[in-house]
């Protein structure tokens, strides 16, 4: 029912998002007041995960429109079309921020109704990993929650007429297929539909018709996400986790989205710091002479390289642009066993130098040959606590010429130049930004 093109705004010189009611619904009272419901959400419900609505009104030959902050990302499904599972700490974070901003939306008395992969949007960050941003609250609902809504604008009349069916097929709970009013429930169950797909790498239910995938939400004994994709390693918690998201009874999902929020950080915290077993050099390697060892080095170092530069290839366009450059590089696969992958997630994408700090010194717990090079690097960056050490260990990995270690110098090039020294107005990365600068310029 509208359409939305890339404008500028004209006195700021800067690029926004301009939602407009397409011409043929332009007289329809109730595509406009859902228009108008929209624009009240994005105004109301203050959350990073949430596009906010910076202006709207009504066009002089009828209609309205929305600007919108622009954001430059991409949606879930083309993200899901392009790499097809997700690596489950980022599906995880992802589903955390979107729990988020639901909560966030419920506070305000929003229940979304219709939260897919196409309404998600995923944007690239300078600092700390993806966000997620929800957008079109078109069809949302106003209501006061239990327990939420404190401050909520006022429910104001029904949209929906008792007994309709507004939303997604597949994605919307099976009590808002069958005409029943949406809650909160509705929405935690769209979320562990997403995240079901995003771990597994397909959607959950499909059919022909809006009836056969009901029939198969109430009937059919779908596989956990565990029995799905065996090799995604996924922590039984996390299983647990979306199989009660996607409950056909709304009572048996969690009971709100910061539950589910704190839940999923919890499970990728754990897996970081839980203990494993290290693991040592094999004996018949550690036992070759001197030379021997150096000649399987070299001969390793070449075959990675030659991996590398074949990826880059294949992957990068003629002439790629830094994003891309950083997209090819963080596809590449990063040689760690599946167990330490939230480790290395928490390494190079969390805002919080503590978590880091325990995410490094696990990775460094494995034993020597256990990790590739650019992790064992990256780790000891982290922890370097001079300048001559942190110099020392980025000179080192920068001559790696490693792709993968890309996403971890860019985030330390965009960390801030305050924090430390008694005043914490120092540069602690002062001795490195030359370094860092020309890095993430190749």
């Amino acid at each position: 029912m509208g359409a939305v093109f890339v404008a500028e705004h004209l006195n700021l010189h800067k690029q926004v998002a301009l939602k407009v009611v397409r011409a043929e619904y332009a007289g329809n009272r109730e595509v406009l007041a859902r228009f108008a419901r929209e624009a009240l959400a994005g105004s109301r419900i203050d959350h990073p995960s949430v596009v906010a609505a910076l202006d709207y009104g009504s066009l002089e030959e009828g209609g309205a429109y929305l600007v919108m902050p622009l954001v430059l990302g991409k949606c879930l499904t083309d993200i899901f079309l392009e790499r097809g599972r997700l690596p489950w700490p980022e599906a995880v974070e992802l589903g955390a921020q979107i729990a988020d901003a639901l909560a966030a939306a419920w506070d305000k008395g929003f229940v979304h109704r219709d939260l897919k992969p196409d309404n998600i949007l995923v944007e690239s960050r300078e600092q700390g990993g993806p966000l997620a941003r929800v957008i079109d609250f078109g069809i949302a609902k106003l209501a006061h929650l239990s327990g939420a809504g404190r401050g909520a604008a006022a429910a104001g009349p029904a949209l929906t007429k008792e007994g309709a069916i507004m939303g997604t097929p597949g994605y919307m709970a099976p009590e808002q297929a069958l005409g029943r009013t949406a809650t909160h429930a509705a929405d935690l169950y769209s979320l562990g539909v997403v995240l079901w797909e995003a771990l597994v790498g397909q959607p959950r239910w499909t059919g022909d018709s809006v009836q056969e995938i009901l029939r198969a939400q109430l009937r059919e004994t779908r596989p956990s996400v565990r029995e799905a994709c065996p090799d995604a390693a996924v922590p039984l918690a996390l299983d647990r986790l979306v199989e009660r998201l996607v409950s056909v009874r709304p009572e048996e999902r969690p009971e709100t989205a910061r539950d589910v929020r704190d839940q999923l950080r919890e499970i990728v915290r754990h897996a970081a710091v839980a203990p494993t077993r290290p693991v040592s050099m094999p004996a018949r390697v550690a036992s070759k002479s001197p030379s021997r060892r150096r000649a399987w080095s070299v001969l390793a170092a070449m075959a990675l390289v030659v991996a590398v530069l074949g990826g880059f290839i294949a992957l990068a366009p003629l002439e790629p642009s830094d994003g891309d450059a950083l997209t090819a590089a963080e596809s590449l696969p990063s040689g760690l066993p599946a167990e330490l992958e939230p480790a290395l997630y928490l390494l190079v994408h969390d805002d919080s130098k503590a978590a880091r700090e325990a995410a490094a010194r696990r990775l460094l717990k494995q034993g020597v040959g256990a990790l590739p090079e650019y992790v064992e690097k990256l780790a000891r960056l982290e922890l370097a606590k001079s300048c001559s050490d942190k110099k020392a260990v980025l000179g080192s990995l920068l001559r790696l010429e490693d792709a993968r270690a890309r996403a971890g110098w860019n985030r330390l090039s965009s960390e801030p130049k305050t924090g430390c020294g008694p005043r914490k107005d120092q540069d602690c990365l002062a001795c490195l930004r030359r370094d860092l600068r020309d890095a993430s310029r190749r």
